[in-house]
């Protein structure tokens, strides 16, 4: 296992890769963590992190045009020749990520689709280029389920986030529910918290849908590592759902038993 995966929730999805396509997605999954890593490090500055990530920018463009550094970079210049992976992917996801070095919330959900779209769904469509994915629905596909694996994240990481000073769900949903930043920032556990995270996991779920209706039949061979993806993302939002949304010592987790639930029903079902 590549060191860019351990921990992923994704990481079952590897293991049905060709090895050329394992070793790609492992760097391109490495790359969002140095990233995400830099602007979740609360050691350093804003400028700091500004920089480090100008600094990846800069290795973007080596990537692409000249001679990439040892390590990562030269990990991701191979995959991006062998795929034909786009540059602007790349710099898509690096400004998306900048947002949370300066943005401490979102007010309404048309704002958080735009943070959403360049973290996540960007992200996807590097993937299906790698997993061979050529439909023409394939940037529907890739953002629908961007949507949805980002919300995921969220509402797991709801009273985390709060250590970052950083409120994803969106202002307008919080009023909807009169349930304000100070309530979260406080974690304090409410039945109008409840409700507002059901109401955005519904969103989640809606945003799944829609990307199982965009994925093209004729492919569908090409899709499995992203459909056992899909599934292990569904099945932590319904453990939290279950769980009732209480925050705890540690975030939502899949264990062993019940990853291997989801990736059988992935293959079964999809």
């Amino acid at each position: 296992m590549s060191p860019y995966e351990a921990g992923s929730n994704f990481q079952p999805a590897f293991l049905f890769l060709a090895k050329p396509q394992r070793q790609a997605l492992s760097s391109v999954y490495g790359y969002c963590r140095a990233i995400d890593d830099i602007a979740d490090d609360t050691g350093i500055s804003k400028e700091k992190k500004s920089l480090l990530l100008d600094g990846w920018a800069q290795e973007i463009e080596k990537i692409f045009y000249s001679a990439p550094s040892p390590g990562l970079p030269q990990e991701l210049a191979r995959a991006a020749a062998q795929y034909k992976l786009e540059k602007e992917h790349f710099l898509t996801i690096l400004e998306g990520v900048r947002r949370d070095i300066s943005k401490e919330n979102y007010k309404t959900f048309e704002e958080l689709k735009e943070y959403m779209y360049p973290v996540a769904s960007v992200v996807g469509l590097i993937c299906l280029k790698i997993f061979g994915y050529k439909s023409q629905r394939a940037e529907e596909y890739a953002k629908n389920l961007g949507y949805a694996f980002q919300l995921t994240n969220i509402l797991r990481d709801v009273f985390e986030d709060i250590n970052f000073n950083r409120i994803y769900l969106p202002i307008e949903d919080l009023e909807k529910f009169s349930y304000t930043q100070d309530d979260l920032r406080n974690l304090v556990y409410s039945d109008n918290f409840v409700k507002l995270m059901e109401f955005e996991a519904q969103r989640a779920r809606s945003f799944y849908k829609q990307a199982r209706e965009a994925a093209q039949n004729s492919e569908k061979a090409s899709l499995r590592p992203a459909f056992i993806m899909t599934e292990l993302y569904r099945s932590l939002l319904l453990k939290m759902e279950k769980n009732g949304f209480k925050p705890g010592l540690s975030k939502t987790s899949l264990n062993r038993f019940e990853k291997s639930k989801a990736v059988a029903k992935a293959i079964l079902f999809y």
